[in-house]
């Protein structure tokens, strides 16, 4: 199966079925992970457009606001590109680097994500 048909059945999991692999309403963000895993084998360049493409297609499906996730997932294919090393690709799938890549890229997301809700609701 190749990257393009897993990242379309991630897209449909994440929208359809996540919400029932809640634990404590934390649900798991299969989408941000897998674009964690092509950052680290792909590189930059190939992330952004891979977080773009992703991020639409969550939109998209989501009926959330449109470009918001697309925003967030192109930013961190881009700052997370900067520590994209062809010889350390293997050694960080395997170590905690790839959670370090999972938090850091949940950290900018989300902060980019929520900023669209809370810039025009009012909150100081």
């Amino acid at each position: 199966m190749n990257e393009s048909a897993v990242a379309l059945l991630l897209v449909i999991v994440q929208v359809l079925v996540s919400h029932y692999l809640s634990l404590g309403g934390a649900m798991p963000d299969m989408v941000l992970i897998f674009l964690a895993y092509i950052i680290i084998t792909r590189g930059q360049v190939f992330a952004e457009v891979a977080g773009f493409l992703l991020g639409l297609g969550l939109d998209i499906l989501s009926s959330g606001t449109l470009g918001a996730h697309a925003l967030a997932l192109t930013l961190v294919g881009f700052l997370l590109g900067y520590f994209y090393s062809e010889e350390l690709a293997k050694q960080r799938l395997r170590n905690w680097p790839f959670l370090l890549f999972v938090f850091a890229g949940s950290v900018i997301a989300n902060l980019i994500y929520y900023f669209f809700f809370t810039a025009g609701s009012g909150l100081s």
